[in-house]
């Protein structure tokens, strides 16, 4: 018998702390540079100074919501296993029924772009996916494929999955490019609407306090740089 176990801690943590951490500093350096700017800042330099500190916002905004993607996938992933025993693939996962597929009756593998291992019988027809984070992988695929060929599966993914971090991006477009104050008011609060929605999603998606409070601390911090751009634009000369 072959046992495949997901491991015990999850491979987003370094990621998330190192993004983390450089998101908080910089974040802290360009709205110390925003409070604290000379009162003579000439506008160019106004410009370019809203322009920097709208760019690391989105990026802070961005990425942050595809770590937490990620980190909601490890979630999803926790607690799957597969084994090969006696001629079968057995996978198993809390909360979810067991499925068997007997090796013999294997009929097509994919990869898939997430990651996915996906095993498939034809008759009875049953499906196992199979997460890349599970421990030796890549054995467990060359075990499966030696007589097989593992193709790629292609899925098509939802343009509704981009709208939040296109629309935030395109607010602040507007917020920093447009020569109407109305409008520079609006993107403003748009900006400000959709970056705490993505700050409420993404801490749902944290399992330790310790990632919620650190995500709590970012997205106070973009909250604060916007509200001084939004300031800025709406009380410069158009």
């Amino acid at each position: 018998m072959t046992l495949y176990e997901m491991p015990a801690h999850s491979p987003y943590q370094r990621p998330f702390r190192i993004f983390a951490v450089a998101a908080i500093i910089l974040l802290l350096a360009t709205l110390w540079v925003a409070i604290w700017a000379p009162a003579g800042l000439s506008d160019e330099m106004r410009k370019i100074l809203g322009w920097v500190a709208s760019a690391i916002v989105v990026a802070a905004v961005v990425v942050g919501q595809r770590l937490a993607f990620k980190e909601g996938l490890w979630k999803f992933r926790q607690g799957h296993s597969v084994q090969v025993v006696d001629g079968k693939i057995i996978r198993s996962r809390s909360g979810a029924p067991t499925v068997e597929i007997p090796v013999a009756q294997i009929a097509s593998l994919h990869q898939s772009r997430g990651g996915w291992l996906i095993i498939r019988s034809s008759e009875p027809e049953r499906q196992v996916a199979v997460p890349e984070e599970i421990i030796d992988f890549e054995d467990l695929k060359r075990e499966l494929s030696a007589n097989r060929t593992v193709s790629p599966l292609k899925i098509k993914l939802s343009p509704w999955l981009f709208l939040p971090s296109a629309s935030f991006i395109l607010a602040c477009f507007f917020l920093l490019t447009s020569h109407n104050r109305a409008l520079v008011m609006a993107a403003g609060g748009a900006a400000l609407l959709l970056q705490g929605v993505s700050m409420y999603s993404v801490r749902r998606l944290m399992q330790s306090n310790w990632k919620a409070n650190l995500v709590a601390l970012t997205y106070v911090l973009t909250f604060l740089i916007l509200v001084w751009i939004i300031y800025e634009r709406a009380t410069s000369r158009f």
